[in-house]
């Protein structure tokens, strides 16, 4: 799931919400900071999962590395981790930034696969929709 042009700038201390069109699961999560710029972006960051019900799954943190050029990267930096299942919700809190007051970032992406449970079931919709049609 990519949030393509979805960064911000002049925060310190913020908290992002990322909603998914269904359940996913998800394995990685991928940040473009501020390339432009060597003393921006987000530094420590935690990743909180939530369920359809808005109960937490589970949690991730990590440091973003300082930028060490003001050219433009082609990929984020990549974050890989324990795949957490059947995730709706991803709040991206940033806790730090990368040496000023004010933070930046370009863009996020989650890798994820489809949750197998919506995907049987939009499945087996489209298997019964001829006897549906049938029997009017």
């Amino acid at each position: 799931m990519d949030w393509a042009n979805d960064g911000a700038a002049g925060f310190l201390i913020a908290t992002f919400t990322y909603e998914f069109d269904t359940v996913e699961n998800v394995f990685a999560f991928e940040l473009w900071n501020d390339r432009g710029q060597i003393d921006t972006g987000i530094g420590d960051f935690e990743l909180i999962f939530y369920d359809s019900m808005a109960a937490v799954l589970d949690n991730y943190s990590d440091t973003a590395s300082l930028p060490t050029s003001t050219s433009a990267t082609p990929q984020g930096e990549y974050f890989g981790f324990a795949t957490v299942s059947g995730v709706k919700t991803v709040d991206l809190r940033v806790l730090s930034s990368l040496g000023v007051q004010a933070n930046q970032f370009r863009e996020v992406e989650f890798r994820s696969t489809p949750e197998p449970s919506g995907l049987l079931l939009a499945l087996l919709g489209l298997a019964l929709l001829p006897q549906c049609r049938r029997r009017q």
